[in-house]
């Protein structure tokens, strides 16, 4: 297909971009995904999609996580540079919302609640007790102090905020679920939707949390290649039960983490991560009873 005059815009892009942000990885970063867009029609879905899946990541057999991880890792910090402080400091308020949202729609399936709200507050009264904040807060505070990331404002904060971006890249109710149905069934249109999901948050919580973001490719790509390998170890001993009920248990973390982002709670939601150990035994030994 001759694609006439069109073939010039990537090139134009990357090139405003690179005198606009003196950021010349990102520029052609973006040219290039201009360049595949018009190779898919002008669908920026699409073109997220086969920028994944056909160019970056064919040697991945998990091109979509692996993806998205990448896309984070080239998207913070770009955004920042560009769009004016009040609405970087109101961003992160809005996808608080959206993440409520996609929080309820995980838990309408449950069906073992009494047992999810066991897992929920025994799985937080354990991760209180472990100071399981305390001590990733401080993995990621070294981190980032080591890293040459430079970090603007009340670290604290920062540090706060970053940590819910972490639990809702890595630990959301729909990335865990995508990657336990993808290893148990190969079906991994979930976790195609979630990449999608992912690219829009990266660009929403670059704006806040710069280049700084990119770090949260590791545990993302740990936890979801973890329950990818697990899938097949424990499919034997699930059922359709105990995965609504766990994607459920993901969701009300992931609803408990958009009301914190958005300030309408003030909890230190990475306790709860040890919920999502509990539920599917609880869920199982509630079937026996």
């Amino acid at each position: 297909m001759n694609y006439g005059v069109l073939s010039l815009l990537p090139p134009i892009v990357a090139v405003i971009l690179a005198i606009r942000s003196k950021n010349v990885i990102l520029s052609l970063f973006c040219g290039g995904f201009v360049g595949v867009m018009i190779f898919c029609g002008g669908n920026p879905f699409l073109a997220v999609k086969s920028m994944i899946g056909d160019y970056l990541f064919v040697q991945l057999t998990d091109s979509y996580n692996a993806g998205v991880i990448v896309l984070v890792v080239f998207i913070g910090g770009f955004i920042k540079k560009i769009l004016p402080k009040h609405l970087i400091e109101e961003l992160p308020k809005v996808f608080g919302i959206c993440s409520i949202t996609i929080g309820i729609t995980s838990i309408l399936n449950v069906k073992t609640l009494p047992m999810v709200i066991m897992a929920i507050i025994l799985g937080f009264v354990i991760g209180e007790l472990c100071h399981l904040y305390d001590h990733v807060h401080d993995i990621f505070a070294f981190l980032l102090d080591k890293l040459p990331f430079h970090i603007e404002g009340n670290q604290e904060e920062y540090m706060h905020l970053y940590l819910l971006v972490v639990l809702m890249f890595s630990m959301s109710g729909m990335g865990l679920f995508g990657a336990l149905t993808e290893g148990m069934s190969g079906d991994a249109s979930v976790l195609i939707s979630k990449s999608v999901l992912d690219f829009f948050t990266a660009v929403l919580f670059g704006a806040a949390l710069g280049y700084a973001q990119s770090l949260i490719c590791v545990p993302q790509l740990l936890i979801l290649l973890a329950c990818f390998f697990l899938a097949k170890a424990i499919l034997p001993f699930v059922n359709s039960t105990m995965i609504a009920d766990f994607k459920a248990c993901g969701g009300v973390i992931t609803m408990i983490t958009g009301l914190t982002v958005s300030k309408i709670l003030d909890v230190r939601a990475m306790n709860l991560v040890p919920a999502l150990i509990l539920v599917m035994p609880f869920v199982g030994l509630y079937a026996m009873i």
